[in-house]
């Protein structure tokens, strides 16, 4: 039995019940019956505290990452669905005569690789430049990347 005036070293509190350090037991009691005086003074009640807070932290970070999960399979439900449809814009366009383009580089006669510019505000959509491929399924588009290298696997995009 506890009488005012002692000093006890909680570690953790729900609905009322206080757990005490070094798992010395628990205690029912409202707010009004205790009194925070002072941070805890053993390391072993400081520790249990730290790890309590990492506990609830982890719960809450899981909860974010299930989140995450539950809207990436959303996306990709929709990406689905969406790409069973027609494509509204084409993957590869006609030459683009009347557009200023300044490539980055130039490739060396014996690089085999194609020059890229970025689209402005498009950061998915390059136009090629300048290449020495014989053919355009050899291409590899990259995103903010100048150049493209055909060592990657046809079709990746970085």
């Amino acid at each position: 039995i506890l009488e005012q005036g002692q000093l006890i070293q909680i570690v953790d509190e729900v609905d009322g019940v206080y757990r005490l350090a070094r798992a010395s037991g628990f205690i029912l009691a409202d707010s009004s019956q205790l009194v925070k005086v002072s941070a805890p003074q053993e390391r072993s009640c400081q520790l249990e505290g730290m790890m309590v807070i990492m506990k609830q932290q982890k719960e809450k970070m899981e909860a974010q990452l299930q989140e995450l999960k539950n809207s990436i399979s959303e996306l990709s439900s929709e990406i689905e669905e969406e790409q069973r449809a027609s494509p509204t814009h084409p993957i590869i366009t006609d030459v683009i005569d009347d557009i200023m383009i300044t490539p980055r580089k130039s490739p060396s006669p014996h690089d085999n690789m194609a020059i890229v510019t970025p689209v402005p505000q498009s950061p998915r959509e390059v136009i090629v430049t300048e290449t020495n491929i014989a053919s355009v399924s050899e291409i590899e588009l990259m995103d903010s990347h100048a150049t493209t290298s055909p060592e990657q696997p046809p079709g990746s995009v970085s």
